[in-house]
Formats: C-alpha cells, structure tokens, sequence
C-alpha cells in the first residue's frame, strides 16, 4: 500500500478548486440578481397599434421598452408603423407582472379597450 498526502485542496490554506469557485460564484449571483429584482419594478403594458391592435408586455424599464418599439427593435411590434402607450400598470416583482400580463393577453379586444378608456372597473 502506497501512503500519499492529502488532496491538494484539502490541505489548509490552498485555493478552492475551479468548481467550487463557479458554484460559489453562482450562488452569489444568484443572490444579487434575486435582491436587484426586490429593488426593481416591473410594469405592464399595452399598446395600440397602427390604431387598432393591441401589443401587452411586460419590463423592468418601461422607458427603454417603448423605445425598443418605437425603433423597431422589437420582432413582434416592428411591422406597425404607428405604435402608441395607452396603458401601463406597476408590478413588485417579474411574477405578478407576468401574472397579470397572461390576464391582460387572454381577454378579448372590447375588454382592453374599456379597459384603456377607464370604463372597466379592477
């Protein structure tokens, strides 16, 4: 039987193997990311477009978003020529707005227009 030594990364004071660092590393993002979006709010959209179809998303930034459709950097908006805000909701978190924007998505066009002219009530 052959004695060794102890595995390099077991010996005190040596560096961390590659894979402990990314998981640790994950870990840590993870974290950030899951405190940023505590800080961030998330909104809920719908636009008229071309004056008669409704576009509903959702974004952390709604400023950037709308830019992103007014410039045609958006694959399902950049086809209209006409692309207006008619509405827009805040959310705490990703989840509520994606909630409320599967909500938005699944109700006919009448339902977002009363919904738009304030003649639907929440």
């Amino acid at each position: 039987m052959v004695a060794r030594g102890p595995v390099k990364s077991e010996v005190e004071g040596s560096s961390p193997s590659a894979g402990a660092l990314r998981q640790a590393q994950c870990k840590h993002n993870q974290a950030y990311w899951f405190q940023l979006s505590k800080k961030l709010m998330w909104y809920v959209y719908i636009l008229l477009c071309d004056k008669k179809t409704f576009y509903v998303g959702i974004t952390s930034n709604l400023q950037n978003r709308l830019a992103e459709h007014k410039n045609k950097k958006s694959f399902f908006t950049k086809r209209f020529s006409d692309i207006k805000p008619v509405y827009y909701e805040k959310h705490k978190n990703k989840f509520e707005a994606a909630k409320r924007e599967k909500q938005f998505k699944g109700w006919s066009h009448i339902k977002k227009q009363m919904l738009v002219d304030r003649k639907l009530s929440l």
